[in-house]
């Protein structure tokens, strides 16, 4: 993936983003999966 994209800084973990807004914390969420995989994994996240 790295090597693929020209990233060395790439990170290949999940990472959970966070940021303060005015009346709320948002987070957000990245990781990787395979391509017709995307709908199946973010269905399990969710409750």
């Amino acid at each position: 993936m790295r090597a693929r994209y020209a990233r060395s800084d790439a990170s290949l973990e999940p990472e959970v983003f966070w940021r303060i807004t005015d009346n709320w914390l948002e987070l957000s969420v990245r990781f990787l999966v395979e391509h017709r995989g995307v709908r199946v994994v973010k269905d399990q996240i969710t409750p």
